[in-house]
């Protein structure tokens, strides 16, 4: 049962440590499949932030429940309200949320299909729409505002 770190940059570098991940344990993103395939029953993958590691909503969506469907606990420092565990899986509003979130991504790309627009700005729109709709998710599930929300 051991922390393996997914990092970004030197900054995630530091707070994946200050999660308890040592050095041997940390990967960058070019290194993910290595990850993977280190990755066990009862560790725990720990990010920064779950927009520092994933492009889309689809993209953490698929992530969670790959991690979950093999056993591994999630823990990201930023979104505290993300962290999940094989005891502790994610509460069902936080899914809902999640689960809506993506078929939103779903639906906008598939729009964008009938956009008057060249392929490749089709796929330069796709792309930014994605990392809005993470954004957002992000900022909805981020510590501090979620501690604003409630008044603390």
């Amino acid at each position: 049962m051991a922390k393996l770190g997914l990092i970004s940059n030197g900054v995630d570098e530091l707070i994946v440590k200050k999660m308890g991940v040592n050095n041997k344990n940390m990967f960058s993103l070019q290194n993910s499949r290595e990850l993977a395939q280190r990755l066990q029953r009862g560790d725990t993958l720990c990010v920064a932030s779950v927009g520092s590691v994933n492009k889309s909503v689809n993209g953490l969506w698929n992530t969670f429940n790959d991690l979950s469907n093999s056993g591994v606990d999630f823990a990201s420092c930023d979104e505290k309200r993300l962290n999940f565990s094989v005891d502790k899986p994610l509460p069902s509003t936080v899914r809902q949320t999640i689960t809506i979130m993506s078929q939103a991504e779903n639906e906008i790309l598939a729009l964008l299909s009938y956009c008057r627009m060249d392929s490749g700005h089709r796929v330069q729109a796709g792309i930014r729409i994605q990392a809005e709709l993470l954004r957002i998710l992000t900022h909805i599930f981020n510590n501090e505002t979620v501690h604003k929300f409630r008044g603390s």
